[in-house]
């Protein structure tokens, strides 16, 4: 048998739907296509309907990319980053489900990017998990599920249900597709309730087929056949065909054990025509490879080396070798290989005339002995070819990371030095003038001056010690030496510590620092790098804070995670500078209600050390009416 087909690969697919909750639908395209050209339509509007038109088209892939490309230049004209985000996730989803994954791969980081600027976490969250499928299509499992981890992670803090549980399906199917059966039934259950809660049929229909996959590669055929055909049922109402083809294929398999090869092959054949008619590469390529297989079992070597031919032709073409992997080396040793094969099966041939007198029964044999050496010699140079293949996309993988991760960090540094050259310059400055004043003038100073003074001072001297204090903290961690071990401990006696530390520094203020503890707070992370995050938000909430105001430490749970909040009553921040509040080298010119200075680095250190904790950091504010802080640490495990 030349490969094992139940290597579906449907993966991720299903991000092409959740963003706007609905099914697509090809008769929707086609009438907003016929409205589109003759109305003259406002700017959102105009991008709304190239949204929609998009997003529906089915049928004409190259025709949807059109319309997502359209949108993506008509949104940089007008600076709109949402529907920006929009563009590039929807032209992501065609390339992908035409077989381009390059492509695809840049139009999702880009989106990633886009979603950034516009604010839009569950778009950031959408387009994390539709990277992770690319590398799950790739064969890279581990970064595949680092960035469905990224997904899953933003999305539970969304109140977008459908969404969530997409990126619960699509991590599901890429444990399956990594033979782990176990962990996928776990996803596609938590993902198939949130579904059937929500009501979306689209999405059930997906789960109920994954499942049926899964049921497959277990030998529960049973099981298979029952999920896999309520979901190609619920799919083709739709015109859904994309996954409908891969479902076909996994049918096939089920009535090939069942050893039922007519109605295997027909089901094979219906997916080829799906495919064919719907130019979906991916899946022309799998049904050639099955109806190789089933041609193959049948004895039928030519019509199985025809669909095997057809088959490795659209596999390169959907793994893009010539542009993802950039090995031109290598391809041209392939089509050297692919001549030779060729060159041999002519020899073979020859020598087949020349002894065809010896017999009928002698030519069959030797006419089926050389074929099917043919394809055994063709199936083993494709299978190195492919070996090789993966261990290149591996390679450059992880220097194009490597390379991205040092581009990061350099930046990082030039902001960092920016930062230390504007931050120690003004303490210095106002401790020259202290040391000046006292020196020269100390005959004319009255007590009541001095005492000012070095209060003043000590102001200056402590936001000194807190500016090299965080600065010291920051550059371990970039460093990679300060040390993040986890421990399990109670977030509740962290909250009163802190309200303990800080108490003094409130009551210079008049300000009433209160705390709200909540019981089963026990998180699994480094209490230390938590302790820092808590005073320095605590810190910032007093500074921002006016007299006789209230700061409140909460604790809250949601299903994975102790969420810690700040809340007070103090200035607030307005949107724009929202954006920048977690950003390298962001300088904020407020000053606190009693004129203190920040350094500049607190919040960065902030967001830093919460994400080495696998949590999120976030702030909701409204400019006169305060600031709530908050990030989330990962409940410990009950033993």
């Amino acid at each position: 048998m030349f490969f094992n087909t139940k290597a579906y690969f449907i993966i991720g697919f299903f991000y092409t739907i959740p963003i706007l909750a609905l099914a697509q639908n090809q008769h929707i395209a086609d009438s907003l296509a016929k409205v589109y050209p003759t109305e003259n339509l406002k700017d959102s509007a105009k991008m709304e309907l190239l949204r929609n038109i998009a997003f529906n088209e089915v049928n004409d892939l190259d025709l949807a990319i059109r319309y997502s490309e359209e949108l993506i230049d008509f949104s940089i004209a007008k600076e709109n980053d949402l529907y920006l985000f929009r563009g590039y996730f929807l032209k992501g989803n065609k390339t992908k489900q035409k077989g381009d994954l390059d492509d695809a791969l840049d139009a999702y980081f880009m989106a990633v990017e886009a979603g950034q600027k516009a604010n839009y976490p569950i778009g950031e969250g959408s387009a994390y998990g539709a990277i992770a499928s690319v590398y799950s299509i790739s064969n890279n499992h581990e970064t595949a599920m680092l960035y469905y981890g990224k997904a899953i992670q933003s999305l539970r803090t969304s109140n977008n249900d459908i969404i969530l549980a997409s990126a619960i399906l699509n991590a599901g199917e890429a444990f399956r597709k990594n033979k782990d059966y176990d962990s996928a039934l776990i996803y596609f259950r938590e993902s198939g309730e949130i579904f059937e809660r929500a009501n979306y049929l689209t999405g059930k229909a997906y789960n109920l087929g994954n499942m049926g996959m899964v049921y497959a590669s277990s030998d529960q055929n049973t099981l298979a056949e029952q999920f896999i055909n309520e979901a190609i049922f619920i799919l083709e109402k739709s015109e859904d065909y994309y996954p409908v083809c891969t479902y076909l294929i996994a049918m096939s398999d089920i009535y090939l054990e069942k050893n039922e090869p007519t109605a295997a092959l027909a089901y094979a054949e219906r997916s080829l025509q799906l495919a064919q008619d719907n130019q979906l590469k991916q899946q022309i390529s799998e049904a050639n490879l099955k109806l190789s297989e089933l041609f193959e079992l049948a004895g039928d070597y030519q019509a199985s080396f025809k669909f095997y031919k057809s088959f490795v032709a659209f596999r390169d073409s959907v793994n893009n070798i010539d542009l993802v992997q950039k090995m031109a080396d290598l391809r041209a040793d392939y089509e050297i290989s692919q001549k030779q094969v060729e060159v041999d099966l002519l020899h073979q041939q020859q020598r087949n005339q020349q002894i065809i007198q010896i017999g009928a029964i002698l030519l069959f044999f030797i006419i089926t002995s050389g074929l099917t050496f043919s394809i055994w010699q063709k199936k083993r140079s494709n299978k190195q070819l492919m070996g090789y293949n993966q261990e290149l996309v591996k390679r450059d993988i992880e220097i194009a990371e490597r390379n991205k991760e040092l581009q990061e960090m350099n930046n990082s540094k030039d902001k960092l030095f920016s930062i230390i050259g504007h931050d120690l310059k003004g303490p210095l400055n106002t401790l020259t003038g202290f040391s000046t004043l006292l020196s020269q003038h100390t005959e004319s100073l009255t007590t009541e001056d001095i005492k000012r003074l070095a209060l003043d001072l000590d102001i200056s001297l402590r936001n000194q010690y807190k500016l090299l204090e965080n600065l010291l903290n920051w550059s371990l961690s970039q460093s990679g030496k300060m040390d993040f071990t986890p421990d399990v401990f109670d977030m509740n006696d962290v909250l009163i510590e802190n309200q303990k530390l800080l108490q003094a520094q409130a009551a210079e203020k008049g300000i009433e620092l209160n705390v709200e503890l909540k019981e089963h707070s026990n998180v699994h992370a480094n209490k230390k790098s938590v302790h820092t995050v808590l005073r320095n938000i605590i810190s910032n909430a007093i500074k921002f804070t006016e007299k006789k105001g209230v700061v409140t430490m909460r604790l809250e749970h949601d299903a994975n995670d102790v969420v810690v909040s700040v809340l007070d009553t103090g200035l607030g921040i307005g949107p724009e500078e929202q954006e920048k509040l977690f950003q390298v080298g962001s300088k904020h010119s407020t000053l606190g209600t009693a004129n203190e200075k920040g350094t500049g680095l607190g919040l960065v250190l902030c967001k830093d050390f919460v994400e080495k904790n696998n949590g999120v950091i976030g702030v909701e504010s409204v400019l006169g009416e305060g600031s709530k802080f908050y990030f989330t640490i990962p409940k410990a495990r009950e033993k």
